[in-house]
């Protein structure tokens, strides 16, 4: 099994497992609202100059099978001064996602 990042060519991809996902949930009666989600906010989102959020693929040879979408939280503690501001967070885990350590 490989794990690959998306590109912006695989937004059709990304769509299509949004959508299957969201089928999933409705049969489940996890989710009975109506998808708006389009390819075009996905190439926004996704790809444009500051990404909100990333899509990791999972498949075999040029298969892809499964696919996790994903953001990343950093909360801030904020204490009595400014001065005490302090990051929660890991640059390594961005380092790791975005790097192809993954394969």
């Amino acid at each position: 099994m490989k794990i690959r990042s998306a590109t912006p060519d695989d937004v059709s991809l990304i769509f299509s497992f949004i959508q299957k996902k969201s089928e999933f949930d409705r049969n489940i009666g996890a989710f009975s609202g109506v998808l708006q989600v389009s390819e075009d906010k996905i190439r926004k989102t996704l790809f444009g100059k500051i990404p909100f959020s990333y899509v990791l693929f999972a498949g075999f040879s040029a298969h892809e099978v499964g696919f996790a979408l994903y953001n990343l939280n950093f909360q801030f503690l904020i204490f009595d001064r400014v001065e005490e501001l302090d990051l929660v967070g890991s640059w390594e885990l961005v380092d790791l996602l975005t790097e192809q350590n993954l394969s």
